[in-house]
């Protein structure tokens, strides 16, 4: 099955660029990845500003039930500056992915 199409939900992905983001790489790439997975261009949603914000905002005025979000921690810290404020602020459910430093 397809994520998110299964009783007619959605799974859209968001996320929140820096400026110097190379945009039309980054929406090439995701379009290939959301193919994989049944997924589509509308379902791509591209934020600028303040991360937990931007993200924030996007949850709530997208009806989100739930944010996957991936955590990136330094060294001594158990989650990412964003990631622990999503998970003190946000309305919705949150799981938390582990991403590999870069």
């Amino acid at each position: 099955s397809y994520l998110g199409t299964d009783g007619g939900g959605e799974l859209p992905l968001a996320t929140v660029l820096a400026q110097r983001t190379n945009l039309s790489s980054t929406v090439r790439t995701w379009i290939e990845q959301l193919s994989h997975v049944g997924g589509s261009e509308e379902q791509i949603h591209l934020m600028h500003g303040e991360a937990l914000q931007a993200v924030l905002e996007f949850a709530r005025s997208d009806k989100c039930d739930l944010l996957i979000i991936g955590s990136q921690s330094g060294p001594g810290h158990f989650l990412g500056s964003v990631a622990n404020g999503i998970v003190q602020f946000s309305d919705q459910s949150v799981l938390l992915v582990r991403t590999e430093q870069s």
